[in-house]
């Protein structure tokens, strides 16, 4: 028997099988683009992910998996998308993905009917253009006439392979739409706002069986009755695979953002609504967590310039350059803010750049700027008592040594890395296995060097400094 687990990226799909041991037996993926228009826009073609689903799922005989004996398909995937569907199940336009933040006069109406401080109580999210409800809003203005359903990726993924549509609570609870105490819609809202519940999908538990794989494409290579499961959001996959639920256990995610999910036993709300709240998996415990900065993904853009294919090219290049890459400063914000503050207009800037600076010192800022932004979300928790005592980095990022070694004298806090670092799509597989968490990961330890230590840590002050100083009082980025 077979369990597959499939994580819908932002720049990829992968895929991960697991037997009936537990074992992992291999992970393959598949690329698609992402549209950027004007600053602030990113949509992909929602066809893109479930095409690429199944060309990852047609290779298993490749692999020696027989795809009769697949029991489950579990989907995670990247969080705050927007699908408009029509009666026909069929998708009307691109998606919103995540980072897509043009919805700022939807946002702004949203806050006639609740102040900022009384939807971060009821919904554990902030009111801000990248989350659902201010997104749906943009294309039911547009688009009400053809739409039954708006939903999130991983629930469109599930749909087109045969599942009905349905959603999980960790992909609700990123809404700004739902009770995160109460673990349902909220109504009230929804209604306030100019639209229905009914267009919204039903809310299920991750580990549900919403119907079996029925697409052609699948059915004619073997797949049958292979369960689909409902999935799950992408950051509480992993966590679900990384074993973690003690209080101030900290999980990194470096892909193409940069999510930190922290672990606490009740619901925690930040006294100034920077972190966000969100249920695991299991409905046991809770996630305080920042959604992530754009650390991957202005990673692979400066990569991506200098023409470096791999990322052991970047590390030994960023290795030229010693601590604090000779003062110059990186503010990782491509795409907003998110700590110190949530800005959507901030965006990312070198600061200190001179003439001798060179590509070594440029990549090393970007890697600790990600850094210095995980530290500002492990103090924000601290603020509330939740102190972080571990941290597990995983994701593409945590590839590199160097990046890792980074994170933890940033810190301060010994990281652990597992040496299965695609931690979405094995969560998304351990849905369907019958003891959910079979095995503890294997793990890499890095240590933090005092001197290193120190050095960083002035330098993490200069980095808040500088981001108040440009968000407050130089001028509005996303209007240049």
């Amino acid at each position: 028997m077979y369990f597959v687990g499939v994580d819908i990226g932002t720049s990829s799909v992968k895929l991960c099988v697991i037997d009936e041991t537990g074992k992992i037996l291999f992970v393959i993926s598949s690329s698609y683009p992402t549209i950027n228009g004007e600053p602030g826009t990113s949509e992909q073609n929602p066809e893109v992910w479930v095409e690429a689903t199944i060309k990852t799922l047609c290779k298993l005989p490749m692999y020696g998996v027989d795809p009769k004996d697949v029991v489950t398909l579990g989907i995670a995937g990247q969080v705050d998308g927007v699908v408009a569907l029509n009666k026909e199940g069929v998708a009307v336009g691109n998606a919103l993905i995540w980072m897509d933040r043009r919805a700022e006069r939807e946002s702004v109406e949203i806050r006639k009917h609740y102040d900022d401080k009384e939807i971060y109580r009821k919904t554990g999210v902030r009111n801000d253009p990248s989350h659902m409800l201010p997104k749906i809003m943009w294309l039911h203005r547009r688009f009400s006439k053809k739409v039954v359903v708006y939903c999130p990726p991983v629930t469109y993924v599930t749909h087109r392979l045969g599942g009905e549509i349905a959603t999980d609570h960790t992909n609700a609870s990123y809404s700004l739409m739902y009770d995160v105490q109460k673990g349902r819609w909220w109504d009230e809202i929804i209604e306030l706002c100019g639209l229905d519940s009914s267009l919204l999908p039903p809310i299920v538990s991750s580990c549900s069986v919403i119907g079996e794989i029925s697409n052609p494409a699948l059915t004619s290579l073997g797949f049958s009755k292979t369960e689909i499961l409902a999935g799950a959001g992408d950051q509480e996959a992993a966590l679900f695979a990384s074993g973690l639920k003690s209080a101030g256990s900290c999980l990194d995610i470096t892909g193409s953002a940069e999510p930190v999910c922290i672990c606490t036993d009740e619901p925690v709300f930040h006294s100034r609504a920077v972190l966000e709240v969100h249920p695991r998996i299991d409905r046991k415990g809770w996630i305080l967590e920042n959604p992530g900065v754009t650390s991957g993904a202005a990673y692979k853009w400066f990569a991506k310039i200098l023409k470096l294919d791999d990322y052991r090219d970047a590390d030994r290049l960023a290795l030229e350059s010693p601590v604090g890459s000779h003062g110059l400063i990186f503010l990782p914000f491509l795409s907003g803010s998110i700590t110190p503050e949530w800005n959507e207009k901030m965006r990312g800037c070198f600061l200190g750049l001179s003439s001798t600076h060179t590509a070594g010192d440029m990549l090393r800022s970007i890697m600790e700027g990600s850094a210095y932004s995980l530290r500002s979300t492990i103090e924000l928790a601290n603020e509330e008592n939740c102190k972080v005592q571990t941290l597990v980095c995983a994701g593409g990022g945590a590839k590199s040594d160097l990046w890792v070694q980074i994170k933890t004298d940033v810190t301060g806090i010994i990281a652990r890395r597992p040496k299965q670092l695609e931690l979405t799509s094995y969560g998304a597989a351990l849905l369907g296995f019958p003891e959910k968490n079979p095995k503890q990961l294997d793990f890499d330890e890095f240590h933090a060097d005092e001197e290193n230590h120190q050095v960083y840590s002035r330098l993490y002050r200069k980095f808040i400094k500088a981001y108040y100083c440009l968000a407050n009082e130089f001028f509005n980025f996303k209007e240049v």
